[in-house]
């Protein structure tokens, strides 16, 4: 793995995209499976028919083999984001920080959600990323040696409540990726106007903590990047489950927002809305 991997970083990066945009092509046609779950969640969120669905699912395919070359060739690179990187809404990293109350920042499996918080970090500060150990060891620490090279702390999403509430009463910023499927004991909240399972995390931190959340994502043009930082959401003084509920729906609509504008960038293959 990480043979390829050196061997891939290495080569030209016309040539890289070039090559996962086949495995990606290949990918589309073969795992069924997967392929079908896209066309569903398109089909569920965004209501168009089946060969406007299948459009928006193959250039999918092909946007995620983009990304994962531009990672391969430049995540961690300090040279590359100071050059080609640029943040929007700084201002409401600083309104979040003046609370302190740590800070969360969440995004959604959408655009380029591993160089949104490595550039962060370069040109910023280091966030503490809440991540799901994967199953591959090799491949896991390939991963997380990628990740951490942008100067980010990986945290495993194993961690005890209090743990993470500890690391924002520090006044430590964590990052969450809060749009997968949280399991049948998860929080029930709507997702393009679909009633889906939720993990509550982020949600539950923020209202024990009273710690403002940053949505944020990145826009990209070119060879410009922006980080954009979206207005904080504060928790509210309703009760708990509602407080909950709200949080949550309030972060899924901005979600809703940024898939709407561009619904290619999104990772529809998840089985988000499970029956």
């Amino acid at each position: 793995m990480k043979f390829i991997f050196k061997l891939l970083r290495v080569l030209p990066y016309c040539i890289v995209e070039g090559l996962l945009g086949i495995v990606a092509i290949l990918m589309y046609f073969i795992l069924t499976s997967r392929r079908k779950i896209g066309l569903k969640n398109i089909g569920l969120a965004l209501g168009v028919d089946k060969a406007k669905a299948k459009k928006i699912l193959f250039n999918t395919y092909l946007y995620f083999a983009k990304m994962v070359s531009l990672n391969i060739k430049h995540l961690g690179d300090k040279k590359f984001v100071e050059k080609h990187f640029k943040i929007q809404g700084l201002e409401n990293f600083k309104e979040a920080l003046s609370h302190s109350k740590g800070v969360l920042f969440t995004t959604a499996h959408f655009g380029n959600f591993e160089m949104l918080v490595c550039g962060f970090s370069i040109l910023k500060q280091s966030i503490s990323v809440m991540v799901r150990p994967l199953d591959n060891k090799a491949l896991d620490r390939l991963v997380l040696d990628l990740r951490q090279s942008c100067g980010n702390k990986i945290i495993s999403s194993r961690l005890s409540t209090f743990d993470f509430l500890k690391m924002l009463q520090n006044g430590q910023t964590v990052g969450i990726l809060a749009d997968q499927y949280g399991g049948s004991k998860g929080l029930e909240v709507e997702f393009f106007g679909r009633s889906t399972k939720s993990s509550e995390s982020i949600a539950l931190f923020s209202y024990k903590n009273k710690t403002p959340i940053l949505p944020a994502y990145l826009k990209e043009e070119g060879k410009t990047y922006t980080i954009v930082i979206q207005k904080p959401i504060y928790p509210t003084d309703e009760p708990f489950k509602q407080a909950l509920h709200t949080i949550m729906r309030s972060i899924y609509a901005e979600f809703e927002d940024w898939i709407k504008k561009e619904p290619t960038k999104y990772l529809w293959m998840h089985n988000r809305w499970k029956t």
